[in-house]
C-alpha cells in the first residue's frame, strides 16, 4: 500500500474512532468492510497509529482487541506535524 493511501486510511480510522463505542475488534472489522480493505488491515492501521503515537492505549497491560474503543485516547497533533512540515 502506498504511503499517501496509508495516511488517508490512518486519518479516516481516527475520524471514525472518535465517538465510537464498540470493541476494537468490531471497529476494525467494520473499518475493513467500509473501505473494502483486506481482512486485518484495520488491525494493522490500529497498531501503526500506536507506533506513530497518534493514538494511545494503556501499555501497562496486554492489548486486547475485545476492549472498548473508549479505552483509546486520540492524540491531537499540531498543524506542522499533520502537514509534515519540519
Amino acid at each position: 500500500m502506498k504511503e499517501d493511501l496509508l495516511d488517508y486510511y490512518c486519518n479516516a480510522f481516527i475520524e471514525k474512532l472518535a465517538g465510537s463505542n464498540t470493541s476494537i475488534r468490531n471497529f476494525t472489522i467494520k473499518f475493513d468492510r467500509l473501505f473494502n480493505l483486506d481482512t486485518g488491515t484495520g488491525v494493522y492501521i490500529f497498531k501503526r497509529l500506536i507506533a506513530l503515537k497518534r493514538i494511545m492505549v494503556d501499555m501497562n497491560k496486554k492489548i486486547d482487541l475485545n476492549d472498548s474503543t473508549q479505552s483509546i485516547k486520540i492524540v491531537q497533533q499540531s498543524l506542522p506535524e499533520r502537514v509534515g512540515v519540519l
